[in-house]
């Protein structure tokens, strides 16, 4: 997990163009996990809000913005 946190600091401050394919083979379950624990990281220490706050304030241009867009395909929405 600290690897994967370590990648998206790196994508933020422009050292890295996007996560490497290895922090993301662990089937579709597990990628689904590293990816929401990427969100909430972003969510809860970058930006300090609550998940009440990110419920309503986090967008999908702010993910965009943000770069955690690639994130989303990792994501069973119902």
């Amino acid at each position: 997990m600290i690897k994967l946190i370590h990648e998206y600091e790196q994508i933020l401050i422009g050292r890295r163009q996007a996560f490497s394919h290895e922090m993301f083979h662990y089937g579709p379950a597990g990628n689904e996990r590293q990816a929401l624990a990427v969100i909430r990281y972003a969510a809860e220490y970058l930006l300090g809000w609550s998940p009440e706050q990110s419920s309503v304030f986090f967008t999908y241009p702010l993910m965009k913005y943000m770069h955690l867009d690639p994130l989303m395909k990792y994501i069973r929405f119902p």
